[in-house]
């Protein structure tokens, strides 16, 4: 059932930068409710595959940070020149639409954009605006990979630490974007992943479908009614989100792929697929939407993401089909074991 969460988390970015006030006049808080809850998910798959797949030896570091870029940056890169023909072809629009939309002035612009490395500081040229968050993303896989996941008791540190800076920051009152956009607010999720790949065998129960089920429930009602029941959606709902996260990331562990059956696992491997170029790309389909079907006139309402909807999943599609799986092959080619 990863892949279905993975899309439901991409669906919940996509739903905060295109319908950004559906639920409150303060903004939305489900875009960064899912990138925590995605970093947590990360830091167990990473902590996961690092252990058991690639063993923590010279060789298997090397094919796990390979096959973590050929994941990461072929779709990104296809997704950033395209948008650069986009921008360059109304910039006027897409500045107005989205201050980031617009060439990179420098060669350091240029030098982050196309490594991704540097646009968490939310630099003004940012062609695929999400993209600061897998900057925080590349550079923990960078840390796991040569220490942090290694060990439980390195793991129980990491996270022990994390808490602390949490717990500083909420204290002194630190803003949501000092608690949110940086790396050290983003240790918290990572090493709550890492530890539950540590934990996991303690929470294992008869009924993990319905387990799953309940834990689904109570994050997504977190995400959707938290506005009624905190005065502060970006505080308490959001370390709420983190504790349901974590709660919800150890349920889908102890979920088996045979207990969906045939379909619901092909299901679920789908919505999976689709869930990274949909994270990428909604904001280039919106600029394309909002020039053909709204004449460049910004949309009051849900307008935007309606009509972005449909086109956003097309375009995954075809990035999954014409990048993503050929791309694959040489990644499995990569991984231990392959003969």
């Amino acid at each position: 059932m990863f892949g279905t969460y993975r899309y439901i988390l991409a669906i919940l970015v996509v739903l905060t930068h295109l319908w950004p006030f559906l639920f409150h006049t303060d903004g939305h808080w489900t875009g960064p409710y899912a990138v925590y809850s995605f970093y947590m998910l990360s830091g167990y798959l990473m902590t996961l595959v690092l252990n058991e797949r690639y063993a923590y030896s010279l060789t298997g570091l090397g094919r796990f940070l390979t096959n973590r870029a050929l994941r990461i940056y072929p779709p990104y890169l296809v997704v950033m020149f395209l948008t650069l023909a986009l921008v360059l072809l109304n910039p006027g629009l897409a500045r107005e639409f989205n201050g980031h939309l617009q060439p990179p002035a420098s060669i350091m612009d240029w030098v982050h954009n196309i490594t991704i490395f540097g646009l968490h500081e939310r630099r003004v040229a940012n062609l695929v605006p999400p993209s600061w968050s897998l900057n925080i993303e590349l550079t923990f896989y960078l840390v796991m990979a040569f220490a942090l996941s290694r060990k439980k008791y390195l793991v129980i540190l990491w996270f022990a630490a994390s808490l602390l800076y949490t717990g500083y920051a909420v204290t002194r009152g630190l803003s949501l974007e000092a608690r949110y956009f940086s790396l050290l607010p983003a240790s918290l999720p990572f090493s709550a992943g890492a530890l539950i790949y540590f934990i996991k065998d303690r929470f294992k129960t008869s009924r993990p479908l319905l387990f799953a089920g309940i834990a689904m429930t109570l994050y997504l009602s977190n995400v959707f009614l938290t506005h009624f029941i905190f005065n502060d959606m970006f505080l308490e709902g959001f370390y709420l989100s983190m504790v349901l996260a974590f709660f919800l990331t150890i349920s889908l562990v102890n979920v088996d792929a045979g207990l969906l059956g045939r379909r619901l696992g092909a299901a679920d491997r789908f919505l999976g697929d689709l869930s990274y170029p949909l994270f990428l790309s909604h904001w280039f389909v919106a600029l394309l939407v909002l020039g053909f079907v709204f004449n460049g006139v910004l949309p009051k309402g849900g307008g935007l993401f309606i009509y972005t909807l449909p086109f956003v999943h097309i375009t995954a599609l075809l990035i999954n089909r014409l990048v993503e799986q050929k791309v694959g092959r040489i990644r499995k080619k990569i991984r231990p074991g392959h003969r």
